[in-house]
């Protein structure tokens, strides 16, 4: 019985997911506005942005 539950919870989480993602698609706009908020709501956090490589500088300004 518990793995039956386990497995409708899983599909729901899953359609949730795909409600979810479809309504993001093709929003730019909506996901600019929603990463600016979580910077300005996240003020000590750091963030590593990759490089061409897609490695990320991870000591920059530090010294």
């Amino acid at each position: 019985m518990l793995a039956d539950a386990e497995i409708e919870r899983a599909k729901g989480v899953a359609k949730a997911n795909q409600i979810i993602g479809d309504s993001l698609r093709n929003n730019e706009e909506y996901l600019r506005y929603l990463w600016i908020d979580g910077l300005q709501q996240n003020k000590s956090q750091v963030i590593y942005v990759p490089t061409e490589a897609n490695l990320p500088i991870l000591e920059a300004g530090k010294r």
